[in-house]
């Protein structure tokens, strides 16, 4: 009698329990913020991952081409996506959640060029890569296509790195945490001597995650709800500050053991 009551009562607690659902979140690699191979898919998959799990949501990520992720969760395929700058252009088809990290981008360049900017007509001069579909911010998107300015548009962060070290380019503009983790990682220390940065940033903006305007509103604002509330737990409770700390230690560089490096 005592094995049924107590069967009963765990049978009560399962279907009383709130299940788990779970979402699917397109994405791009950006490490150390967001990759396929990185511990927790890098600092900011961990932080939108702990923010939703406090209401029992999962997330998981499917990672694909910068474009291709911004296209297809724009279409309604995807709910969201992952680590976008809210910009005036983008706001027409998205909805953006609370920033989940602050980035400054800055301009990356071998320290053998002598090189300070203050304003975009100095960039005349220099043959610069940028990546498609990132922003740089309204004044420097601009200048893509003007004749009068040497950009390159390229895939991807790691092609402009060794394109920067191999002399096809004198500057590539990138965030500040990421063009020092790529470098390191590429070209080890002796790359990081070799390198320098403008002290000017390009831009300091926040990043966000990306909910598309033709997925259904009302799960949209229930999940941008969902994902307010557990930023806003984590940053008052320092969970924040403590990830970004570990970040800084190389927490998040480790390649993910299950998954090896490719």
């Amino acid at each position: 009698m005592l094995n049924v009551f107590l069967t009963s009562i765990f049978l009560v607690s399962v279907s009383a329990a709130k299940p788990t659902e779970t979402i699917t979140i397109a994405a791009g690699e950006w490490p150390p913020f967001i990759s396929e191979q990185l511990k927790e898919n890098g600092i900011a998959g961990h932080i939108v991952k702990e923010a939703l799990s406090r209401s029992n949501v999962r997330v998981q990520f499917v990672f694909l081409p910068w474009v291709r992720s911004f296209e297809a969760t724009k279409r309604g395929k995807y709910v969201a996506s992952i680590s976008w700058a809210p910009t005036v252009a983008r706001k027409k088809d998205f909805v953006f959640s609370d920033p989940i990290s602050y980035h400054s981008k800055v301009f990356f360049h071998l320290k053998e060029l002598d090189f300070n900017w203050d304003k975009v007509s100095d960039l005349k001069p220099y043959r610069i890569a940028s990546t498609d579909g990132y922003t740089y911010g309204e004044e420097f998107d601009q200048l893509i296509g003007n004749t009068d300015y040497k950009i390159e548009v390229v895939p991807g962060d790691v092609q402009r790195i060794k394109m920067l070290f191999g002399q096809r380019i004198d500057l590539a503009p990138i965030d500040y945490d990421v063009g020092l983790f790529l470098v390191r990682k590429l070209f080890g220390q002796k790359g990081i001597d070799q390198v320098s940065y403008s002290k000017k940033p390009i831009m300091k903006t926040p990043m966000s995650v990306m909910f598309s305007k033709t997925y259904d509103q009302k799960e949209v604002s229930r999940l941008i709800g969902l994902l307010n509330k557990g930023l806003e737990s984590m940053r008052a409770k320092g969970r924040i500050d403590q990830m970004f700390w570990n970040l800084r230690k190389g927490w998040y560089s480790e390649v993910d053991a299950q998954k090896g490096a490719h």
